[in-house]
């Protein structure tokens, strides 16, 4: 009883005056579907909420409650009227839900209606002027260097290359990088998102812009990175991220999630796992893991059998006493070569190579920063992270 008191505590704030009696202004209902068969327990939630012209200018004056009791949200707007009133309100806030169930949420706004503010696990930017320290977290200012400091215990983060790169038709990689503008989108409590924005000069008649997106929840210690390039002459082949961990002695123990369950060990610098999902066209898809020497892999499992054609497209890397969980959004859905390699220099990339250029090169991968063994030290599963919850919001009306 105690447990679930304090959930209850960490989910809810006291029902305001408006949610018990009076009704406010104006109201939506906001769902939360769960559709990947696993329980959530304070996982993050997103949401956009499209209001009417005139209805609200204010995000502040917007409130969320749940069976009589004011949840904590974090608005932000996302779009404007031409009259100056929001129209697009973002939510962020976190949901307790059980395997494939739903919730409904009403969210209540107006010039009279306000939010209490979380207090709960709040999370926020601490900027310096060559970082930005979010949680246990710091970042870059420039996207060349993403990821600096992940500090659980001990510093994990490698000096290797943290970023994201593109690969062209001539065989060239071009890092994201460069003079980027850096935002602060989302300053917490609940949710923090960090936005770079830049281009990569391919020729010197032609650039590509690119946008980097970074989202850390304050429930959950892991990380989303995301990012966009627009390339509509269709020079560019490949899009990857790398990130470097430094983990401790020897041997360090590797996963992926291929249906059952592909492990193994390294056991030297110079060890590595990669694992390839290759899927053409007409639903034809095929998957193999090598291993050995970098450079000198061999075939260490395939596709075969009962096993699944397509892999889940997550895994762990983990030492003694820390772990790395990932997880790559759509792994093996579009036509392409999806590929995760890992090495014992502590080096991991995620690649996508499309079958077929469509002008723009997407990538989103989760890092789970947690403590060995991972079923222990870890709040939710690779797979939680990679099948976010459905968040629907009624819509408003509009002006005819």
């Amino acid at each position: 009883m105690r447990t679930k008191s304090l959930l209850t505590a960490m989910l809810v704030l006291p029902a305001s005056s408006a949610a018990m009696g009076a009704p406010p202004a104006h109201a939506l209902a906001v769902v939360v579907r769960e559709t990947a068969g696993i329980r959530r327990g304070n996982f993050p939630a997103h949401g956009t909420a499209r209001i009417a012209p005139g209805l609200l200018r204010d995000a502040a004056h917007a409130r969320l409650v749940f069976e009589r009791n004011e949840v904590p949200v974090q608005t932000r707007e996302e779009a404007r009227w031409p009259d100056g009133s929001i129209r697009e309100l973002g939510l962020d806030f976190n949901a307790s839900i059980g395997p494939l169930a739903q919730l409904r949420y009403r969210l209540e706004y107006g010039e009279g209606v306000r939010a209490q503010q979380p207090t709960t696990e709040p999370l926020s930017v601490v900027s310096a002027p060559d970082a930005l320290q979010v949680g246990k977290v710091r970042f870059g200012r420039q996207p060349a260097a993403l990821l600096q400091s992940v500090a659980f215990g001990h510093e994990i983060v490698g000096s290797g290359l943290n970023a994201f790169s593109v690969t062209g038709a001539d065989g060239v990689d071009y890092l994201l990088g460069g003079e980027a503008s850096v935002d602060i989108a989302k300053a917490g409590p609940l949710a923090v998102q960090i936005r770079f924005a830049g281009s990569v000069q391919l020729s010197p008649d032609y650039s590509a812009p690119f946008t980097i997106t970074l989202d850390v929840p304050n429930t959950k210690s892991w990380v989303r990175f995301s990012a966009a390039i627009e390339d509509p002459a269709r020079r560019l082949r490949t899009i990857s991220l790398h990130s470097s961990f430094a983990l401790g002695p020897f041997p360090w123990v590797w996963d992926f999630g291929t249906g059952s369950w592909s492990y193994g060990a390294f056991r030297g610098a110079d060890d590595s796992a990669v694992l390839r999902q290759i899927v053409g066209t007409a639903n034809s898809t095929d998957w193999q893991i090598s291993t050995g020497p970098q450079g000198r892999e061999q075939l260490y499992e395939r596709a075969a059998g009962p096993r699944p054609a397509r892999v889940e497209g997550w895994g762990h890397l983990q030492d003694a006493s820390r772990a790395v969980a990932f997880a790559i959004e759509d792994f093996g859905r579009a036509p392409g070569d999806h590929t995760i390699a890992l090495d014992g220099k502590g080096q991991l990339a995620f690649r996508f190579a499309p079958m077929e250029s469509a002008g723009r090169l997407t990538l989103s991968v989760y890092e789970h920063y947690v403590a060995s063994p991972v079923q222990i030290g870890a709040a939710t599963n690779p797979v939680a992270m990679s099948s976010p919850l459905i968040v629907t919001v009624e819509a408003a009306p509009t002006p005819k």
